[in-house]
Order: structure tokens, then sequence, then C-alpha cells
């Protein structure tokens, strides 16, 4: 359940970080990565591209493991409060 929560199939909300860290880190990405592509052969762009998709699914696994977590955690908090 709450993987499917994490996917959006249980309750849908679209929500982009509004960190402003988080908001200065994602401009400076699109800055270097775009240069950088600039400067790559077609084969080389290739690579990157695929270095990022990787990683971008390794990110994603990461968040989706932590989401899990925090909820577990959570559940068993509210547990050992209810206990006591």
């Amino acid at each position: 359940m709450i993987r499917e929560m994490y996917h959006g199939a249980i309750v849908r909300s679209e929500r982009n970080s509004t960190d402003p860290e988080y908001l200065k880190l994602s401009e400076r990405w699109l800055e270097l990565s775009s240069k950088l592509e600039q400067q790559l052969t077609p084969e080389q762009l290739d690579l990157f591209h695929e270095v990022c998709d990787v990683q971008g699914s390794c990110g994603s696994i990461t968040a989706e493991e932590m989401y899990v977590a925090g909820f577990r955690d959570a559940a068993r908090l509210m547990i050992e409060i209810l206990i006591e």
C-alpha cells in the first residue's frame, strides 16, 4: 500500500520541491548539463544521457525505499506511543 501511495496510485498529488537549496541546485544542474552537452560528440552525448538515466533510476529507487521506511518508522512510533 505504501509503495502505491508513493507512485500516486492511491492519493495523487503533484508536488515539486519549493526548498530554496533544491531549486538552486536544480538550476545549477540544468546550466552545467547544458554546457557539457554542447561540448560532447554525439557518442559522448548518448553516454552522458545514459549515465544520467541510470543515476536517476538509482535515485528513484532510493527515494521510494526511504518513503516506505519513513512510513514504517512512523507506524512503529505510533504503536510505541499507544502502548505506553
